[in-house]
């Protein structure tokens, strides 16, 4: 048997020139194990992300902290990154580490899911976090026409260790990634929450993603 659960809560802070708020998300998990009439009894924090997000100096400048405890690891920074609005829902211009337009489900935040967990295809394609640059349009938001062009490492956000206590992400050689996404969505879709709780008329959306090394 085995059960989760999920529990997500937040505040508001403001500091001169910065707006912001602070969110909690944990999912809990419960496993339980019978064998020769006996029980044995798991119980694990699967995941726990503490959040500051808000906006700087600007309504078009934001920015997005994310810390993560994943089984029990250390602590590891998940999202560092600053978002510019050019132009409302037409050009944005994203920079620092978080997920890489690739990969709806990977997208979607895992408060977001419909299940405890991904599916375990989701690790095929390498889709995740990575340091880079992106051009966008607010494709989170589910637009009409999304799109989302970006360079990064190519190293993703996992710490490389060359020397005891020497751990960096940033990858010895440079390599970069370049990655796309193009996707077309019909009706008032929240194309990356995959819990529908408001129901309404139909609605889908479809997109396609590429990447490639540039050397």
């Amino acid at each position: 048997r085995r059960f989760s659960g999920g529990l997500i809560r937040g505040g508001h802070i403001s500091v001169d020139g910065f707006v912001g708020g602070v969110a909690t998300e944990a999912a809990v998990r419960e496993e339980m194990a019978r064998e020769d009439e006996s029980d044995e009894v798991n119980f694990m924090i699967r995941r726990l992300r503490i959040t500051l997000k808000g906006h700087a100096f600007t309504d078009d400048l934001t920015y997005k902290v994310q810390l993560g405890w994943d089984k029990g690891e250390s602590p590891a920074l998940k999202d560092a990154v600053v978002d510019y609005r050019v132009i409302d829902g037409v050009l944005h211009v994203r920079a620092g580490q978080y997920k890489k337009p690739f990969n709806r489900q990977q997208i979607t935040s895992s408060g977001k899911l419909e299940l405890a967990d991904r599916s375990i295809t989701d690790k095929t394609y390498h889709a995740g976090r990575d340091i880079g640059l992106t051009v966008h349009n607010d494709y989170e938001k589910s637009p009409t026409v999304e799109y989302g062009v970006g360079v990064y490492n190519g190293s993703g956000d996992e710490l490389v260790f060359t020397a005891p206590g020497d751990g960096s992400n940033v990858p010895a050689f440079f390599d970069p990634l370049l990655v796309a996404r193009l996707g077309y969505n019909f009706g008032k879709l929240k194309g990356y929450s995959e819990v529908d709780f408001e129901g309404g008329e139909p609605r889908f959306g479809v997109a396609a993603n590429a990447q490639t090394r540039l050397n």
